[in-house]
């Protein structure tokens, strides 16, 4: 497996690699004066797999463009699988129409990674797991989901923040709250 950090996780990309017993595998990239992204991969990725790591925040829509040109430029130079390591992805909150004629905009970036040859995506605790529920078999890609949530729990715990408050954005996240709370001894 090649590990590829994207322009927005570097270091997370580097760290992930040599946890794996890998060195990472850099990109050249530059942005030009009107503001587009210019990415070059490594040439050598033929036959290989490939993990992309790329959040997609802040600037979701320039993060996405890049992680979305590392995939394809991936795909053509003839890696055999991508996978897509996103710690934050972009535009999972918009998971339904709120109101008449908004966009969809999770499933379209879902369309989006899978045309561009995203074999493989990897999340870190999305915004809805019920809405990729759904979402799923509408795609040939393969979602995973990933928490965080109780490693970090764990570590503010050890680091001296135990008995600390927890507190959930809205409803949809008050049962992993509750179960932090527990962990941090708080409330």
């Amino acid at each position: 497996m090649i590990i590829i950090p994207g322009p927005a996780s570097n270091s997370l990309g580097e760290s992930l690699a040599k946890e794996l017993g890998q060195e990472p595998v850099f990109i050249r990239n530059r942005i030009f004066p009107d503001g587009e992204s210019y990415i070059q991969m490594p040439p050598d990725l033929g036959g290989e797999t490939v993990a992309l790591v790329q959040t997609t925040a802040p600037e979701p829509d320039r993060k996405l463009m890049q992680l979305l040109f590392m995939a394809r430029t991936a795909k053509d130079l003839g890696a055999k699988r991508i996978i897509a390591i996103m710690p934050y992805m972009a535009y999972a909150r918009q998971d339904k129409r709120f109101l008449e004629g908004e966009a969809l905009s999770f499933d379209i970036v879902l369309d989006l990674l899978e045309a561009v040859g995203v074999d493989d995506s990897i999340v870190v605790d999305i915004h809805s797991e019920e809405s990729l529920e759904k979402l799923k078999p509408k795609h040939d890609m393969r979602i995973h989901n990933v928490t965080a949530i109780f490693v970090l729990a764990e570590y503010m715990k050890k680091n001296g923040y135990d008995g600390a408050y927890s507190l959930s954005p809205d409803l949809g996240r008050k049962e992993i709250v509750e179960q932090v709370s527990t962990v941090m001894g708080g409330g």
